[in-house]
């Protein structure tokens, strides 16, 4: 039994590393009865076995007491690859936490795929690359699942999958007319995620109501400021009631912030490969359910907030958990991010010198 570790979708141990220590294909593993040998694919960071770098494409043959470091620091559990080998649990486990450098990684397992992704760090757009969501695939064409009757819509014009109340993610397949996104066209095959919010015209005439492909869709709730006010009321002082129940609302911000960082340390989450791993379906109301799911639910929470508080609907592929997080937890005036400050040590803005506790 022969298992692929790597960056890479089609591996069979997927890991998602923000710091780009994990080549597409790094190492390989494989078992023979209730012995596991491992070896380096090549990559260019190395593998590291008790610190010592293995020579690439060389069968080294693993003790259950040898700790295993992808590049130089990322600790990387290889008892998770084949857990049946384990002859003392308790102390296995316990070894391989202690060189476990990502507290907030999480271990998703689904069908013999498994999946490791930093909960924080991790870009959307990297855990769009694995999630094997079906995608409903809308034009002119009898095979389409969303058919528009319009010549100026392509037999196979755009796909569009739902990833979850508030968030879809839409592909023009090469479309003679174009899909346009609040009036910008989007590039040719490449995806992009956007509000449930968004405005899709495809062609030059027909309007997609997201709505009408995805009833259970939740339109998210624009935050509109007065800029003018603002402007004119710069310079320390108290804030005024609107701005108080901003910043007291941001209290429910920082407690799902830290909910989500306990749960991805210490839960299993089974969205699955083969599912979404955006958090569609199902999965946003499991109570298990991880960072992943409960980052991008719809509702006031921190993806709510981000999205109301934007003015573009589309979504960046680069943007993180983390990067949501710190932009809607912000001050209410200025946005200037209280960064990961408790909530309840927040006396005043550092920026503008808002006042939210005399």
């Amino acid at each position: 039994m022969n298992k692929i570790i790597g960056r890479d979708p089609s591996s069979d141990f997927v890991i998602l590393d923000p710091q780009n220590r994990v080549s597409r294909k790094h190492l390989e593993m494989k078992k023979e009865g209730n012995v596991v040998y491992i070896r380096d694919l090549g990559s260019k960071n190395g593998t590291f076995i008790d610190g010592k770098k293995l020579s690439p494409e060389t069968w080294t043959k693993l003790s259950n007491s040898n700790k295993v470091t992808l590049s130089s620091d990322y600790a990387f559990n290889w008892l998770e690859v084949f857990p049946s080998v384990i002859e003392d649990e308790t102390r296995i486990l316990t070894s391989n936490k202690e060189i476990r450098d990502d507290s907030t990684r999480i271990l998703n397992h689904h069908g013999g795929k498994v999946l490791i992704l930093d909960a924080e760090k991790t870009s959307l757009g990297e855990i769009s690359s694995v999630d094997q969501t079906k995608f409903i695939l809308i034009g002119r064409g009898s095979d389409c699942q969303f058919i528009v009757d319009s010549p100026k819509v392509s037999r196979k014009h755009c796909q569009i999958r739902m990833i979850n109340e508030s968030l879809v993610e839409i592909e023009d397949l090469g479309s003679t007319n174009g899909t346009f996104i609040d009036g910008e066209k989007l590039l040719p095959q490449k995806r992009q995620i956007l509000s449930a919010a968004s405005q899709i015209r495809l062609g030059t005439e027909f309007n997609l109501t997201l709505k009408q492909v995805f009833p259970e869709l939740k339109i998210p709730t624009k935050t509109t400021y007065n800029k003018q006010t603002q402007e004119a009321s710069q310079g320390p002082r108290l804030a005024n009631g609107l701005e108080l129940e901003s910043f007291k609302s941001l209290e429910d911000v920082w407690k799902e912030y830290q909910t989500k960082m306990i749960k991805s340390r210490n839960i299993a989450i089974h969205f699955g490969i083969g599912g979404s791993a955006l958090g569609i379906g199902a999965a946003v109301a499991t109570a298990a359910v991880g960072p992943l799911g409960l980052v991008l639910m719809a509702g006031g929470g921190i993806l709510g907030r981000y999205l109301g508080q934007r003015e573009s609907n589309k979504i960046q592929n680069d943007l993180s958990f983390e990067d949501m997080f710190l932009s809607a937890y912000s001050c209410p005036r200025c946005k200037e991010s209280f960064q990961k400050k408790a909530w309840v040590t927040i006396r005043e803005c550092n920026k503008c010198k808002l006042k939210f506790r005399t």
